[in-house]
């Protein structure tokens, strides 16, 4: 800190625990100095009502100049605090950031503004999904509001802010945006890597269990397999006829055409034996450590064994009922009985079809061991 022609040099602040009385009365003291702020950092324990405070001096004491101040959020936000902070005014909104996503220590930033419609979008899906749906039911209805986002190979469409603002996702964004509403509703999934035919793409892995459909076990999604152009469905109601890689078995996804290579920990899943399973694993926690393993146990809350032995045993669901969940999915694009009906038959055809183009038949073996264990 240097002293200026009276006015105090300070390039930032940083608070990380709930602020006293006598701490707000410092902070006070010192900002009434002349202080000149660059940024403000709020991390680890901070509270809301911490940062609210904090928030109130920098917009009324009359030496701050609010608008010149760089603010972070740089902490988990958990549902009552955003539900906090949603009911907080800002004079100046754009001068705050938020981290909307922290993984292995790594912030993924955006302004406050952005990160309120992310978290609208998010609520509002949730919200307008029917009651009493069964968990595959559910699972259906979020996998179609992903798949009305345009697919796009921009990287920067595998970020939340971007995603939401432009109704653009890249292979990640749709899976990133499908996992986020799973997690909200309880249900334990995953997100993969996984390369075709030399591109970069992403899949989910998901635990279902549904008494009303006799489901039970760890599927696969990806909506961006499954997400057609706008010039193929210019009258809005084509974009619904796709599901062949909603809620697929490792099994399928391992007789998919082209040159596959699984990667992460859906490798490991996809052994054909407990030898090329431990063979794989061992791999696997020599290259990223057991802790990524550990992640994975404490998603489905098994151990590493149990979740490839359920991988392993997951069965197929069967078309009868896929069909009449499909179906239902497409209902809701118009009343009336006829339309439903053509509409129903397109989408069971449509399906069929691709099935042929897209997965070899059981008896092949498309996914060698060598793609298996490969690095």
């Amino acid at each position: 800190m240097s002293i200026k022609n009276k006015t105090m040099l300070l390039s930032n602040l940083s608070f990380d625990h709930p602020l006293s009385l006598q701490e707000i009365n410092d902070l006070i003291n010192m900002l009434s100095q002349g202080v000149l702020i660059g940024q403000i950092y709020f991390k680890d324990e901070v509270d809301v009502e911490s940062i609210e405070k904090v928030k109130l001096l920098l917009e009324v004491l009359p030496n701050i100049d609010d608008k010149k101040i760089e603010k972070y959020i740089m902490r988990k936000i958990d549902d009552d605090d955003k539900n906090k902070l949603d009911k907080l005014t800002f004079q100046n909104i754009d001068t705050w950031n938020i981290a909307y996503s922290i993984e292995h220590n790594r912030f993924s930033v955006t302004s406050l503004a952005k990160y309120r419609l992310i978290d609208e979008w998010f609520k509002s899906t949730i919200k307008e999904m029917p009651e009493g749906l069964s968990c595959l039911e559910k699972v259906c209805y979020l996998y179609d509001k992903v798949k009305l986002f345009e697919f796009s190979t921009n990287p920067k469409y595998g970020r939340l802010p971007e995603i939401i603002s432009d109704g653009v996702a890249n292979s990640y964004g749709y899976n990133l945006l499908f996992k986020e509403l799973l997690t909200m509703c309880k249900i334990p999934c995953k997100t993969e890597p996984y390369s075709i035919d030399g591109e970069e793409s992403y899949i989910t892995l998901a635990e279902l269990y549904d008494e009303k459909h006799g489901v039970d076990g760890i599927y696969l999604f990806d909506a961006s397999m499954d997400t057609i152009g706008k010039e193929q469905y210019k009258n809005g109601l084509a974009r619904r006829m796709n599901y062949n890689f909603c809620a697929i078995t490792l099994d399928k996804f391992s007789r998919l055409n082209g040159q596959v290579f699984p990667g992460g920990i859906l490798r490991v899943l996809m052994a054909e034996d407990e030898l090329e399973y431990k063979h794989n694993l061992n791999r696997y926690n020599k290259k990223n450590g057991y802790k990524e393993s550990l992640k994975t146990e404490n998603i489905f809350q098994e151990k590493i064994d149990n979740v490839y032995l359920k991988c392993f045993n997951t069965k197929d669901i069967n078309e009868e009922t896929l069909f009449n969940v499909f179906s239902e999915r497409v209902n809701c694009l118009s009343r009336n009985i006829e339309e439903r009906e053509i509409l129903q038959a397109t989408l069971i055809n449509n399906y069929k079809d691709r099935e042929k183009d897209l997965f070899a038949d059981k008896s092949v073996k498309k996914m060698s061991k060598n793609n298996l264990l490969s690095a």
